[in-house]
């Protein structure tokens, strides 16, 4: 059975030229495998991430997230009928309350013309924008994004 993470691991005594002791070597497996597995979960699987939208009466999207460590990256895709000025998703992780925003370029209607998303510290969503300005996006019509990033989702702890 393996000890970590709760203690590291203390191989018995072995005879050095014993080699092939096969208790210690499964001990060995055991104390591998239950590493890798941490690992795998502190490295970030990718997930289906579904927002709940605001500014769209209907829409369709494709998103996923992941997290490693204090991070949180994601990718979303959105098409729909606009129906009003503010347009805002909902994160699959809140950010952190750090005092910092984070901000990023997304697609806007598959233009070069960049649009700008914003997340504020200790929130649970992200708002959307027209341009850098945080102008509003359209109205009414089709209005599709595609967004990426990655924002904390940590508390930085004072030193």
């Amino acid at each position: 059975m393996a000890n970590y993470p709760n203690q590291f691991f203390s191989p018995p005594s072995v005879n050095p030229l014993d080699y092939t002791r096969s208790a210690v070597i499964n001990d060995l497996q055991d104390e591998v495998k239950a590493m890798q597995a941490a690992m795998a979960l502190n490295m970030g699987a990718w997930k289906t991430w579904n927002p709940t939208v605001s500014g769209w009466s209907s829409h369709s999207k494709t998103g996923v997230y992941c997290q490693v460590g204090g991070i949180t990256f994601f990718t979303l895709t959105l098409s729909g009928t606009a129906n009003s000025t503010t347009k805002r998703l909902t994160l699959p992780v809140n950010s952190a309350h750090n005092g910092i925003a984070s901000y990023g370029a997304m697609l806007i209607n598959g233009t070069s013309a960049p649009g700008m998303w914003k997340i504020e510290p200790n929130t649970g969503y992200i708002n959307l924008y027209a341009n850098f300005a945080q102008g509003t996006l359209p109205t009414t019509g089709t209005v599709g994004i595609q967004v990426q990033g990655f924002y904390p989702t940590y508390q930085a702890v004072a030193g």
